[in-house]
């Protein structure tokens, strides 16, 4: 902790609009150290559940909310940069935001390009970043010449990947093996997107092969305008759920120089500012690693930091409220974090396809492991999960 409990419990007060299990993080470690905290009473957003919080029910959309009355308690408030819509509400509406809360540091072009995965790439694009192949098209249906010219496996990325969180879509990405399995893809999606009114639109992108425990890599820092990073960290993600495209279940912190070299280079030469973290996959068949994405919101590494030693939270808070920072920041590498449940349905997913033993499973979870919703002093969340985790045990066959 940087600053005392009776230091930080002067200063403003948090609004979580959003977040899942992030939010939850944030709002632990900041209600602790004795920020005030409200939390938007909406399903995505568990941190409402925590001791630490106060609930706040939302009528209508956000913005209408933020400017109106009845969140006048609240004006003054830092708005936490926890999720990728409030991310864009940030950047899209800061004049009229800014006049009432204190909010995450941006350059805002440059992050609703990043809130873009075609945005993302071009960029990557531009900084000389690798990113995998891509392919852009900017109608209803596959023009027949991008079909005649695919290699197969190829993947389908959502344009806009928060559009579709809530959705009956659990993966980051459609791994398809052909061109009927690309088309009935492409349909399923578009059919849905219409049907629930949200951005459906698609890239096809490269696949890169591999989903190993190194495939997996990202950079987190803080840039500040004139590109000094306050801090630099890297950790893997050693699986995920689904096991070839979905969120990560098994993280762990190290230190990858090449990696961070990357995510460094990319972050100062697109013009990024504040919190930024890059996720690269090594592609195996040359050795290079190649961007993913980039997410200028705290993440699921969030609470694997803070048992590292390093809570973002806290860092940002003070950075925001115009604190003093540490001038030497270290976190542990080796430290574990792991979503049982999730994992397991990632090992059963791997175990299917021949590409993980229950044994080789076993032994990669044997060590000391930290867990992102449960705490003997905060139960509640956890609790209120319950319902959650026996649909999701209902699902294994």
């Amino acid at each position: 902790m940087w600053a005392s409990k009776k230091e930080l419990s002067t200063r403003p007060p948090v609004l979580l609009l959003d977040g899942g299990v992030v939010s939850l993080s944030v709002a632990r470690s900041l209600g602790r150290a004795g920020v005030k905290i409200g939390a938007f009473d909406i399903p995505e957003n568990f941190a409402r559940y925590s001791r630490y919080v106060q609930q706040i029910s939302v009528t209508g959309d956000w913005l209408s909310w933020l400017k109106g009355s009845k969140a006048g308690p609240w004006h003054g408030s830092i708005l936490f940069p926890v999720s990728d819509a409030v991310v864009e509400l940030v950047a899209t509406h800061r004049d009229d935001l800014e006049k009432l809360y204190i909010l995450p540091e941006f350059a805002d072009d440059v992050l609703l390009k990043m809130l873009d995965k075609s945005g993302t790439y071009q960029l990557a694009k531009a900084c000389d970043t690798p990113f995998p192949k891509t392919i852009e098209f900017g109608s209803d249906t596959i023009p027949e010449d991008v079909l005649q010219d695919l290699k197969y496996p190829c993947a389908l990325k959502p344009r806009f990947s928060h559009d579709f969180r809530g959705r009956q879509f659990s993966e980051k990405l459609f791994i398809v093996e052909n061109q009927d399995e690309l088309i009935d893809t492409f349909r399923t999606i578009q059919h849905t997107g219409a049907k629930e009114g949200f951005r459906a639109e698609l890239l096809i992108t490269e696949y890169i092969p591999g989903e190993s425990e190194d495939a997996f890599h990202s950079f987190y820092s803080y840039l500040t305008p004139d590109g000094i990073p306050l801090f630099q960290l890297t950790k893997r993600k050693l699986r995920q759920y689904p096991a070839v495209s979905g969120n990560g279940s098994y993280h762990m912190t190290n230190w990858n120089p090449e990696v961070a070299e990357l995510g460094l280079a990319f972050l100062r030469r697109s013009g990024f500012v504040g919190f930024g973290a890059v996720e690269f996959k090594l592609d195996q068949r040359n050795g290079s690693y190649k961007l993913m994405e980039c997410n200028a919101r705290l993440t699921l590494a969030t609470e694997l930091f803070k048992k590292s030693g390093m809570d973002l939270s806290v860092f940002i808070y003070c950075r925001l409220a115009g604190m003093s920072l540490p001038e030497d920041i270290r976190y542990k590498s080796g430290v574990r974090l792991i979503r049982p449940l999730r994992d397991f349905l990632s090992y059963r997913d791997k175990a299917r396809r021949n590409q993980l033993s229950f044994l080789s499973w076993f032994r990669s979870i044997a060590h000391r492991q930290h867990f992102d919703t449960f705490s003997w002093s905060d139960p509640l969340p956890w609790i209120m999960m319950i319902p959650y985790y026996l649909s999701r045990l209902l699902q294994i066959r």
